[in-house]
């Protein structure tokens, strides 16, 4: 959803600057089926369901899926310290070029703030991966101290 207001910001600033009528006129049919596709997509699930026939041949096959919420909530935050570290280290390679090719010893270096920014973004996203049990233990204590009378 946060892609589709995106790109629909995108688009309204792009049109302010279109000078001829048929690319605006273009601009517009396109923007309305992209907005058609994602209402059909987010809130016509039932109907592209039957259209790709998705729900037939099927058996009606059970599966279980058993585990401790502590197991669950060290996986999610596995998950989410990979996506952290995937997310920062383009940028922070990104950063880290730019300040080398403008470091200068003897002056400020704009680049600083958003290296440093990056850098910890790293770490944590590593920090997360690598100790995730021990986050989910203390987050488990934390609600168990905090629920208990």
């Amino acid at each position: 959803m946060f892609d589709t207001a995106m790109a629909s910001i995108q688009f309204f600033t792009t049109l302010i600057y279109m000078d001829d009528f048929g690319s605006m006129v273009a601009a517009i049919i396109g923007l309305l089926v992209f907005f058609y596709i994602i209402r059909m997509f987010l809130f016509r699930t039932e109907w592209l369901i039957e259209i790709l026939r998705l729900e037939k041949g099927f058996s009606e096959d059970k599966i279980e899926f058993n585990t401790d919420q502590t197991n669950a909530l060290n996986v999610a935050i596995l998950v989410i310290g990979g996506l952290v570290l995937i997310d920062s280290i383009p940028q922070l390679c990104k950063e880290a070029f730019s300040f080398y090719q403008d470091s200068n010893i003897f002056r400020n270096n704009p680049s600083t703030g958003y290296l440093i920014f990056y850098l910890l973004k790293s770490i944590i996203g590593y920090l997360l991966m690598t100790n995730s049990r021990f986050v989910a233990d203390f987050i488990f204590k934390k609600s168990k101290d905090k629920f208990d009378f």
